[in-house]
């Protein structure tokens, strides 16, 4: 079946900054930490975020990634509560819901001034010893502890990112059970499945927050071959987190995104289509015409 080009309308992704406290050892995205760092203002982020909302005037979600850690982010609670205000159900559209990606080992919840319209999307990749060879020592239970917080503070939810690998496969029903034993009945994984140097070379001088490094993938398979194996292990019981926007099989799912470097057609941040400054009207235009463009990029297999 030949691919399409689907454009997700409801909601943004924004990276505010390229920093990151960890150095995970499969993680290939670029992180600069110190005086070189890169982020983006809570004005513009507000600006940002803003303008597409009243776009849209339904509502509307926002996926928040940090090319390292999104808590690293000065003021990214107050971005959060600003726009929490703004889009209050029956003020200004129908409201906005936050879907945060985190690391789970910065806690900065109590800066928050509502959560129920929050969903914490914390990694962590299985069971203990596999998430620490990942992540490092110390970082399993300050994350477990991030997501018990989360709840007792009354977020929407939390999904917990696992990164699939041979180290933890055949231990994910055991781990998720784990989790709603120790923190809550609801919590539940979202599995994702990670990309080899292999897979990378070819986006690797493409984007600015891809890194041009060599990751630790010897406990990876390939993607496909990964998702077969769990299928077959799990059923039903996980979802794939990129299969979870109802689009059909085989789609290459684009979306406006954010990142330190511009605007771009999805969080990998190959093809560019606009600045921030860049209205929302224009961008969508643009985003249809990069239709082309995105399955030509060399990850488009792998969408």
């Amino acid at each position: 079946m030949e691919k399409r080009v689907v454009i997700e309308r409801r909601g943004l992704y924004v990276e505010p900054i390229s920093a990151c406290n960890l150095k995970c050892r499969m993680c290939y995205s670029n992180v600069i930490n110190g005086k070189g760092r890169k982020e983006i203002s809570k004005d513009a982020l507000v600006d940002f975020v803003g303008r597409f909302g009243r776009e849209r005037r339904l509502g509307f979600g926002v996926f928040w990634c940090g090319t390292g850690e999104i808590f690293l982010h000065a003021k990214f609670p107050e971005v959060i509560n600003s726009l929490s205000a703004w889009f209050m159900k029956g003020v200004v559209g129908r409201g906005v819901k936050h879907f945060i990606v985190t690391n789970g080992t910065i806690d900065r919840l109590d800066e928050f001034e509502r959560l129920n319209n929050v969903t914490f999307h914390v990694s962590i990749d299985g069971p203990k010893d596999h998430h620490e060879w990942n992540r490092g020592k110390g970082t399993y239970e300050k994350a477990v502890g991030f997501c018990r917080r989360a709840y007792e503070l009354g977020c929407e939810g939390v999904k917990v990112r696992t990164i699939v690998t041979k180290g933890n496969a055949n231990r994910l029903a055991d781990f998720e059970d784990e989790l709603k034993r120790d923190v809550d009945r609801r919590i539940r994984l979202n599995l994702t499945f990670p990309y080899s140097n292999r897979e990378m070379k070819g986006a690797m001088t493409l984007s600015k927050t891809i890194s041009r490094r060599t990751i630790d993938d010897s406990l990876m398979l390939p993607s496909e071959e990964m998702k077969r194996i769990v299928a077959a292990k799990y059923g039903k019981r996980f979802r794939d987190e990129k299969k979870l926007v109802p689009f059909g099989p085989g789609d290459i799912k684009t979306y406006i995104s954010l990142n330190p470097y511009g605007v771009f057609s999805c969080c990998e941040g190959i093809v560019k289509i606009g600045d921030p400054r860049t209205s929302m009207k224009e961008l969508l235009t643009r985003m249809e015409t990069a239709k082309d463009k995105c399955l030509a990029c060399p990850l488009s297999t792998l969408c």
